[in-house]
This record gives C-alpha cells, sequence and structure tokens, in this order.
C-alpha cells in the first residue's frame, strides 16, 4: 500500500509546474502592460491615483512646515476656520521669490490659495476638500464615440489628442 505515490506525485508536479510557470509570466507580462498603458482605464486610473498620492503628501509636508514654523508641535484650529472651505474647490499655487525660475533650486516658496466654486460631481473629503493641484476631471457623461470599446453606460471620456481608451 502507497508504493509509487510519492513519485506519482512528483511526476505530477513537474508535468503541470512548466506549465503554470510560462502562464504565471505571460500574466505578470500582461498585468504589467495594462498597468502602464496610459491609454487604458487601469493605466489612466493608476495614474490619477498616483498624482492624488503625490499632492496629498505635498500637502502634508505644507501643513507640517507651518505647524513647525509656528514653534509648536501642534496647532489649535477652530471648526468654524475649517468649516469656512467647505463645498469650495481650492487651488494651492507655490512660487518661487523673484529671480528664481526653477522651483527645486528656490530657498524658500511663496504659497498662495485659490478658491474656486466646487464642481457638482466633486465630494470633499473631510472637512475641508482641497487639492494642491487640479486633477482631469472624468466626465461623468455617456460616451457617444464611435471607436469607443468600453460600455456606453461607463462613465468617462476622451482626450483630443489621444485615441479612444
Amino acid at each position: 500500500m502507497g508504493h509509487g505515490i510519492l513519485k506519482r506525485k512528483k511526476l505530477l508536479k513537474e508535468q503541470f509546474l512548466g506549465t503554470l510557470q510560462k502562464e504565471l509570466q505571460r500574466l505578470q507580462i500582461e498585468n504589467k502592460a495594462i498597468k502602464e498603458d496610459p491609454k487604458s482605464v487601469i493605466g489612466q486610473f493608476i495614474s490619477q491615483f498616483n498624482d492624488i498620492l503625490e499632492q496629498n503628501q505635498r500637502l502634508s509636508a505644507l501643513v507640517c512646515s507651518l505647524i513647525e514654523t509656528s514653534e509648536a508641535k501642534s496647532l489649535t484650529m477652530s471648526r468654524s476656520a475649517l468649516e469656512a472651505f467647505r463645498g469650495k474647490r481650492l487651488n494651492i499655487h507655490v512660487n518661487s521669490p523673484d529671480g528664481v525660475t526653477e522651483l527645486e533650486k528656490a530657498d524658500t516658496y511663496v504659497f498662495t490659495y485659490e478658491i474656486l466654486p466646487a464642481t457638482p460631481s466633486q465630494n470633499p473629503v473631510g472637512p475641508v476638500g482641497s487639492e494642491a493641484t487640479p486633477a482631469t476631471p472624468v466626465d461623468p457623461t455617456l460616451c457617444t464615440a464611435p471607436e469607443c470599446d468600453l460600455p456606453e453606460d461607463f462613465p468617462h471620456s476622451h482626450t483630443n489628442n489621444a485615441p479612444a481608451n
């Protein structure tokens, strides 16, 4: 009883292992191509997601710098001061002092902000819906492009200089 089970198990493993490894490599290459293709929906999503992460990191650095500039480890702010920006779209602009053309070479930065009306599709996050730079909005209208292969009811838009998604 049990004679040859290990040999048969090893043969089965060897028989399917090569095929599975080839399939794994093919899927990894396909996955990478989909993620890196700026024309695919997933590629656009990943690009926008990375832009948002970068903007969030810049805003966090700005807030931490402001707190440290006040020579404290914390900063107290009233809720009404934050609520004053609710429902508005904020653009934070970073400029360099006079004479410096590249932000990377500047020793100091000048921050200003601009208040714009919020778009109807924008959902503010937290008490203040702000962003460092405006992200490219996705038009939530139904697509009517004849060359588009995405579902008609999937909200998306096409840029003028790129072919359909």
